[in-house]
C-alpha cells in the first residue's frame, strides 16, 4: 500500500514537472510590483516598468519609463531585442544590448505653446526627435545601469507559470512576472 501511495506521488510530481516544462513563455510579463520594490525602479515623478516579451525563440526586454512634473509627462521606452532558448526550466537569453533602441513613446505638456506644437504631426516628430537626441546624450550612465538587467536575466530558473503569473529565479531570488498579453 505505501508504494503504491509512493508510486503515486512520484506520478503527480513527474506530471507537475512536465507541465512546467511544457508551460510556454510565450506572450508579454511586466514585473510585478514586488520586484519594483525592490530594484527601486520608482522614485517620486518616475516609474518604471520592466516589461520581457517571449515569442517562439524571439525575446525582447523593454524599460518603459514614466517621468512627469508640473508642466509635463513623458513615457520613454529603451528596448533590447534578442533570442532566448529554453531546455526545461532553464532559460538562456542573448539581448543586443548595442542594437539597444530609446524613443519616446509620448509626451503630453500644460504649456501652450507646446500644446500647439504636439498636437501637429509634423512638429511633433520633430519635438520628439530633439528630445531623444538630448536624453540619449544625457542618458549615458543610466544606459549602462539598464543593460545590467539585461546581464541580469541572461540565465534564468522559471520556477512557475500559469495563464497570468511567470516566477523566475535569478541565482537565491525569485522574481515575479504578470501577464500582459
Amino acid at each position: 500500500m505505501i508504494m503504491k501511495k509512493v508510486m503515486m506521488l512520484a506520478t503527480l510530481v513527474l506530471l507537475g514537472a512536465m507541465t512546467l516544462c511544457a508551460q510556454s513563455l510565450d506572450g508579454t510579463w511586466k514585473a510585478d510590483e514586488e520586484i519594483k520594490k525592490m530594484m527601486d525602479l520608482n522614485e517620486e515623478g518616475t516609474d518604471m516598468d520592466w516589461l520581457m516579451d517571449f515569442k517562439g525563440s524571439k525575446a525582447n526586454l523593454t524599460l518603459k519609463v514614466s517621468v512627469r512634473d508640473d508642466d509635463m509627462s513623458m513615457v520613454m521606452a529603451i528596448a533590447y531585442d534578442g533570442k532566448f532558448s529554453r531546455k526545461g526550466n532553464s532559460v538562456t537569453t542573448t539581448f543586443d544590448k548595442a542594437g539597444r533602441k530609446f524613443n519616446i513613446v509620448s509626451l503630453e505638456s500644460s504649456d501652450p505653446e507646446m500644446k500647439e506644437m504636439l498636437a501637429n504631426e509634423t512638429t511633433r516628430k520633430l519635438v520628439y526627435a530633439l528630445i531623444e537626441e538630448k536624453a540619449k546624450e544625457g542618458l549615458a550612465d543610466s544606459f549602462k545601469q539598464i543593460d545590467e538587467i539585461v546581464e541580469l536575466v541572461k540565465t534564468f530558473e522559471v520556477k512557475s507559470i500559469t495563464a497570468n503569473k511567470l516566477t523566475i529565479s535569478i541565482e537565491d531570488t525569485e522574481m515575479g512576472f504578470d501577464k500582459v498579453k
